[in-house]
């Protein structure tokens, strides 16, 4: 089989000729990512160029609120906070006045942190909701042009948020939360408002032949212990459950991401029809082991997982090679497994015994 050929199979619940294995976060024919990596991740890049099957995620232009922001009118203002942190304030024109949000990043670790989010009063979300929505129509030509250079090595698995991952990105954790407590009413209108346009951009990319997967994220936002099953039932599952359907009544596939305790959740995931999920996270960082989750789901949804990125840092070769055995025959003597880290590479340089971690995951699907 081909990249491509083993990936979708076991998406689809089938055992394909071996197990693939695909490394989450390295996109070797992603010219663009490929130029920002420090020089150490050559090698990784050219292993998994070489010998991985290929799942590169092309995260897809979702306009503002999914609605086309060509006419919005931004400032950015940054400012140095230390020599490592900076802090953006961004303002946003609305015709009811403006909403400002306020991210600080850090340089040594390259990860952003949202101080102050979109709306924090009803005077901000009124702001918010006075924006004229216009469908959203973003340029695909970058999206094909990665696809074709993938060609049979894998897929390009275009991603987009969910409703309730956007509606997070407008409060903020801790006023998602409150307000599925206080607010309810007031969250399922956003919503059904967002997931409205979300549906209508589905179409669009549909239309146009996105796919065969497409990717969702999101749903991690509300599992254990933040939120409980009621909330992931009426928050999540009534919402993703229409974009699959209208995914699968065009031929295509759903992956999910969704760190965290989702055993609970199963019987949810089900009903939204999803085809794969990754990562599916063994106790401690989840709550259920890989073949607990293959004894309740059978083969109906595909693990994309099986290793942790802590395990890749913190292990030796011979221990990931002995970690991906256990998840392959745990998760993947009947198909349906992909096996993966759950994260992406986060150091900005890449240690020697790192890569080797990496190599011998992508080899031990050779020899089970």
């Amino acid at each position: 089989m081909t990249g491509r050929e083993r990936i979708l199979c076991a998406y689809r619940g089938g055992k394909p000729d071996r197990t693939p294995v695909a490394i989450r976060g390295v996109n070797p024919f992603n010219a663009a990512w490929v130029a920002r990596k420090h020089a150490s991740y050559k090698p990784l890049i050219d292993y998994v160029r070489e010998y991985a099957d290929i799942a590169e995620i092309f995260p897809l232009s979702r306009g503002f609120l999914y609605s086309d922001d060509a006419g919005l009118v931004r400032t950015r203002i940054r400012k140095d906070l230390t020599a490592d942190r900076v802090e953006t304030t961004e303002t946003l024109q609305t015709p009811k006045g403006p909403v400002t949000r306020v991210i600080d990043y850090s340089r040594a670790q390259q990860l952003s942190m949202v101080r102050k989010a979109w709306v924090e009063t009803d005077e901000d979300l009124a702001r918010i909701l006075s924006l004229p929505f216009k469908h959203h129509r973003p340029d695909l030509k970058p999206y094909f042009a990665q696809r074709a250079a993938i060609g049979e090595r894998g897929i390009c698995l275009p991603e987009l948020s969910n409703a309730v991952g956007t509606v997070h990105d407008l409060l903020g954790t801790e006023r998602l939360a409150v307000w599925s407590l206080e607010r309810r009413e007031d969250l399922v209108e956003l919503l059904e408002i967002f997931n409205a346009r979300l549906l209508d951009l589905l179409d669009y990319l549909l239309e146009a032949g996105v796919g065969p997967v497409i990717a969702f994220n999101g749903e991690e936002l509300i599992t254990p212990p933040v939120h409980g099953l009621r909330d992931f039932d009426e928050f999540v599952v009534a919402y993703d459950r229409l974009l699959v359907e209208r995914i699968h009544a065009r031929g295509g596939l759903c992956r999910i991401h969704c760190h965290g305790r989702i055993g609970r959740l199963l019987d949810g995931f089900l009903k939204t029809g999803v085809d794969a999920i990754h990562p599916v996270e063994e106790p401690p960082m989840g709550d259920i082991t890989l073949e607990a989750f293959r004894r309740r789901v059978g083969t109906r949804i595909c693990v994309k997982g099986g290793v942790q990125i802590g395990d890749l840092y913190g292990k030796d070769a011979d221990e990931v090679t002995a970690l991906c055995r256990k998840a392959i025959h745990a998760a993947g003597t009947d198909g349906a497994l992909v096996l993966a880290p759950s994260a992406s590479p986060y150091w900005p340089e890449l240690t020697p015994a790192m890569f080797e971690n990496y190599r011998a995951m992508i080899d031990s699907v050779r020899y089970v």
